[in-house]
């Protein structure tokens, strides 16, 4: 089952990687915890029709003190993951190469 990413948003943090956005989370049980993707890759199966997700993170800051080792811990990072990998994709496929907008104006006037 997918599970839904909560409200979230992207910072930069002096305490974490300069290389790499920061990710907030907003709301939920997650509220205030703020951790980097250290690395991300992305596998296919070769058995089935899909690709596997892979990722390790670092907790920049956590003030609940989460503990952070539950499958559902990972299961939410991912989909935070996820939900930022859709959205890039949505911004390249309204570019073309050169990453000008391949939109086009009507001229009606």
């Amino acid at each position: 089952m997918e599970m839904a990413a909560p409200e979230f948003e992207l910072i930069d943090h002096q305490d974490g990687d300069n290389d790499h956005w920061c990710i907030k989370i907003k709301d939920g049980e997650y509220k205030g915890l703020i951790y980097q993707y250290q690395t991300v890759s992305i596998t296919e199966e070769q058995d089935e029709d899909g690709a596997v997700l892979k990722f390790k993170t670092a907790v920049v800051e956590n003030p609940n003190n989460i503990n952070l080792t539950k499958e559902s811990d990972q299961s939410i990072m991912g989909a935070i993951l996820v939900n930022i990998l859709d959205e890039q994709l949505e911004n390249v496929k309204g570019t073309d190469e050169n990453g000008t907008s391949n939109t086009e104006e009507s001229n009606n006037g």
